[in-house]
């Protein structure tokens, strides 16, 4: 999954997708260990929770907000558990990790 990275912006953490993708197997076991642990605890790590966001205008000349649109850059990591935890039956539907 990490050496399939598409190229991407980094994000807060300012890691570059190029990191994931060229050292997956030295990574995958440290990952693999965060997101257990965040499954497990039922939060992720604060950085997981922040994001870049960025303006983007729908118009040429903008002249008020509702012309611009939010484009959010995560940290890669963040989206892992998204893609890949569908359902546990340990944990509970309404544990804060889902």
């Amino acid at each position: 999954m990490l050496s399939g990275i598409k190229k991407t912006s980094p994000g807060v953490d300012g890691v570059p997708y190029w990191v994931y993708k060229h050292c997956a197997i030295e990574l995958a076991p440290v990952l693999t260990h965060l997101i257990n642990k965040t499954v497990n605890n039922g939060s992720p790590p604060s950085v997981w929770l922040k994001a870049l966001v960025t303006p983007v205008t729908k118009k040429t000349s903008p002249t008020d907000f509702s012309h611009l649109r939010p484009i959010c850059v995560t940290t890669y990591i963040n989206n892992v558990p998204c893609h890949r935890v569908t359902y546990c039956p340990q944990i509970p539907a309404t544990s804060p990790a889902f």
